[in-house]
């Protein structure tokens, strides 16, 4: 396969990943809107159990349940996929482009008992790929996207893009690891984007997720196409 053929590829796969991730959060809020029909209108009983755990639900039980995945589960786990798959796209992208042209690893070394015992050319440079891409992985998003931008002179994402894909990241990572409160480091990583001072929560609305799954989108279909287009 092509470069540009798999470049394409990792397109389509991330954007049909990320409308997947866009349907899930849609049709499970629909879900849970026709079971909450289904008990106050029209008296629908309900008996779940989960043999794992030991829990047991009623109808009665089920709305909180709904209310607590609706409200705090569902945007929260939503997020994370729009985030992870971006990230995987970017990251996977810089793989391809290196791999095709190496020249880009200038000024990393490899010590000479892993060059002696390479078989070929590619196993040599493997080790120096994954971790060019791994150092790229600890930058902020917009350090991102000048290296990729300084590797292949494309005109995506704009700056605004790329400040708007650094809040929304900043927010996921505040619901990875810190239960939804911004912190200091995410007034710092979302700049003037920032939705939340330190020590306050952040809030995950749906109009917020719907603007964050287009510009996840926008970016990997714009970044792709014109990647694409130089290979």
């Amino acid at each position: 396969m092509s470069l540009k053929s798999e470049i394409e590829t990792l397109r389509d796969t991330t954007a049909s990943g990320l409308s997947a991730a866009h349907d899930h959060f849609v049709y499970t809020k629909k879900l849970w809107r026709i079971i909450d029909i289904e008990i106050r209108r029209r008296g629908r009983k309900i008996i779940l159990d989960n043999k794992v755990t030991g829990s047991r639900l009623t109808e009665r039980d089920l709305l909180p349940v709904a209310q607590a995945s609706v409200n705090d589960y569902l945007p929260s786990a939503t997020i994370q996929q729009m985030v992870s798959l971006t990230e995987t796209f970017l990251t996977d992208l810089v793989r391809l482009w290196v791999t095709a042209y190496p020249f880009h690893l200038k000024g990393q070394s490899v010590e000479i008992q892993t060059i002696v015992a390479a078989p070929d050319k590619a196993s040599i440079l493997a080790p120096l790929i994954e971790n060019y891409v791994l150092a790229m992985g600890y930058k902020r998003p917009t350090e991102w996207f000048r290296q990729l931008q300084s590797m292949v002179s494309i005109p995506h994402p704009t700056q605004t893009e790329a400040e708007q894909f650094a809040e929304f990241k900043a927010t996921r990572d505040v619901f990875v690891h810190n239960r939804g409160v911004a912190t200091a480091i995410y007034a710092d990583k979302a700049g003037a984007n920032a939705r939340a001072a330190a020590g306050l929560p952040l809030d995950l609305p749906d109009a917020y997720l719907h603007a964050g799954w287009a510009l996840c989108r926008k970016i990997v279909l714009g970044v792709a196409s014109a990647v694409a287009a130089k290979a």
